[in-house]
């Protein structure tokens, strides 16, 4: 299978053994309709580059993509409501996050440790941002936390270092405990 570049995982699939592909397999992209716990994270985590999560899939589980340091590009679908923790901790290449319109629960440390995240956008619905959601993305300069979100977790963007302006609209009843901890260049929190 060294030729195998992509993979389609369609929503009637019901199992995929653990030694259904070998690490070594070189798949870049892979087009899912269904989830399978950490499957792509333990199976592509040095190979895959691109994710598209199809509108048959409702919740991204914890560690799903976990430790995908070559992933740089992710499409949520639409129906996308719930990423779990760690979804997408460590995803080091990951360039931006834009969410789906029916986001509602971002799990904790979900996109923690992503170094090379320069944007993120959060989607009106958001309704939680687990606590270190968004820590140490050391390139993150903007953030506006919309109207929606009414529980936000602990250090959710503590060590971004670049993070310099957030915007955080008046449903959010506090600032939680060390939301922007080390964040040495941040000018304003409106």
């Amino acid at each position: 299978c060294e030729m195998l570049k992509e993979i389609n995982i369609p929503s009637t699939m019901k199992n995929i053994d653990a030694n259904a592909f070998h690490d070594k397999n070189p798949i870049e992209k892979i087009t899912l309709n269904k989830l399978f716990g950490n499957f792509v994270s333990n199976y592509f985590k040095n190979t895959i580059k691109e994710v598209v999560i199809l509108d048959a899939v409702e919740q991204i589980p914890n560690n799903a993509f976990l430790n995908c340091g070559q992933l740089e590009k992710v499409t949520f679908g639409k129906n996308v409501k719930t990423i779990g923790k760690n979804a997408f901790s460590n995803c080091t290449n990951l360039g931006e996050v834009i969410l789906a319109s029916n986001t509602e629960v971002i799990g904790d440390e979900a996109f923690s440790n992503c170094t090379g995240i320069r944007n993120v956008v959060l989607n009106e619905g958001l309704k939680s941002i687990g606590t270190k959601a968004f820590s140490n993305n050391s390139l993150l300069e903007l953030i506006e936390i919309p109207e929606s979100v009414d529980l936000i977790g602990t250090n959710i963007f503590e060590k971004c270092k670049s993070l310099q302006n957030a915007t955080v609209n008046y449903a959010v009843n506090y600032i939680p405990k060390s939301m922007f901890l080390e964040c040495s260049n941040l000018e304003s929190v409106n």
